[in-house]
Parts: structure tokens; C-alpha cells; sequence
């Protein structure tokens, strides 16, 4: 399924508007990064200083969906294995990058069977490189733009 063309781009639009958004203290904290939390938690305090790339995310999709008065498809998340498993469940997975599309640095598994580690959105991609442009929220304590290699990666329309 390819995106929503209205609400991925104001979604990359709402991203692009946060650049250099930062941490208070570097712990996952401060009051742009606790509003992320709490959006996602619905107001609970229980996501306080936990990673909130995956909540940047869908906040972003969330405020598209308001400007362009659509119902977002994807459910609010901290967890970008859960965002996968989400999008899987709802035939989103894109086979590459369709930008502006979600994108997904896998895991390794590990003991708690994680399979994705870090959530940030598309802006464009080189194929020939084999590189993505993104805005990623917890990207070094801030909403910052990244380039992460296509074949770490797995893609979710943004519906």
C-alpha cells in the first residue's frame, strides 16, 4: 500500500518544523519530549524518560491527520516493534522507501525478542548509495536529520 499523499507529506512538513527540538538533560526529558510521551500514553506519566522516537513518529502522523481532517490508520506507539507489528497486521509494509513513508532500524532480537530499535521518518533516499534521509526524534537527544543504510531498514506507508 503506498502512502497517503496528503497525510505523509504533512507529516514530513509537521517533522521538518521540529528540527533541533532537544532533550532538557539528555535522559529522554523536557517538556517537548514529555508531551510526545504523553500523547502517546494518553496523558499518563508511565513513558517519562523512556525513548520516544517511535512517539515523535505517530505524533507527527496524528497532527497530519488533524490538519488534513483524516483519521490516522496507524495506532499511537513508544515501541517501533510494535509499530512493525502494527503496520504488518494492517498491510502497510512498504518493500522499500517510498518517502515520506515510516522507517524502521531493525534489531537484533535479543532476549526480550525486539525487532526493531529505532523509529524515524523518510524524507528522500539515494538508491544508488543505498542511503535514506530522515528526521528521527531521539537522534541524539534531539529531532535531528539522519542517513541510515536502505538494508537495516523496513518501511511503513504513512495511512
Amino acid at each position: 500500500m503506498l502512502p497517503n499523499r496528503n497525510l505523509a507529506d504533512w507529516t514530513l512538513r509537521i517533522a521538518k518544523s521540529e528540527l533541533g527540538k532537544r532533550e532538557a538533560t539528555g535522559h529522554n526529558d523536557g517538556p517537548f519530549v514529555n508531551m510526545l510521551q504523553r500523547f502517546v500514553a494518553d496523558g499518563a506519566k508511565w513513558l517519562d524518560g523512556q525513548p520516544w522516537c517511535a512517539c515523535f513518529a505517530t505524533w507527527c502522523i496524528y497532527q497530519a491527520a488533524e490538519h488534513c481532517q483524516a483519521t490516522p490508520i496507524l495506532k499511537k506507539t513508544a515501541s517501533s516493534s510494535s509499530l512493525y507489528s502494527d503496520a504488518k497486521e494492517k498491510g502497510l509494509l512498504l518493500g522499500y522507501p517510498v518517502p515520506p513513508c515510516i522507517g524502521l532500524i531493525r534489531g537484533d532480537g535479543g532476549s526480550l525478542g525486539k525487532t526493531h530499535e529505532h523509529t524515524f521518518i523518510v524524507a528522500s533516499y539515494d538508491g544508488q548509495a543505498g542511503t535514506i534521509s530522515g528526521i528521527d526524534g531521539n537522534w541524539r537527544n534531539a529531532v535531528s536529520l539522519t542517513t541510515h543504510n536502505i538494508p537495516d531498514c523496513d518501511f511503513v506507508a504513512i495511512a
